[in-house]
């Protein structure tokens, strides 16, 4: 529960507008599995149009009709299923293996040498 709370609050607002809001996320939430199932269970929620999550920069854009829900909504939402979609990121992929995109970069760069 404690690692719950850490990576909730550590999710913090970049910007905000009209059907738009924007987060700051923590690099365990951008990880390839983590980050699509994040996409996915934040829009899961009626009135969320598109979620994407830059994970370069460690980002998430949420767009969102204010009609059918509020920023509220969206927040509490996000607050929700950040822990579910660590969760479930960590379990898809065994411990000590490495993303694709590292290997192909380290294979990069041992061939330039």
């Amino acid at each position: 529960m404690k690692n719950q709370s850490a990576i909730q609050d550590r999710i913090l607002l970049r910007y905000r507008d009209e059907g738009h809001a924007r987060f700051d996320l923590p690099a365990e939430l951008c990880e390839d599995g983590t980050a699509a199932d994040l996409e996915r269970r934040v829009g899961s929620l009626d009135g969320v149009r598109r979620v994407v999550v830059y994970r370069r920069s460690r980002k998430l854009s949420i767009r969102y009709l204010e009609a059918t829900c509020g920023f509220l909504d969206v927040a509490r939402h996000l607050h929700t299923c950040a822990p579910m979609a660590l969760g479930a990121g960590r379990a898809k992929r065994p411990e000590g293996t490495q993303r694709s995109e590292e290997r192909r970069v380290g294979k990069e760069c041992r061939s330039r040498w």
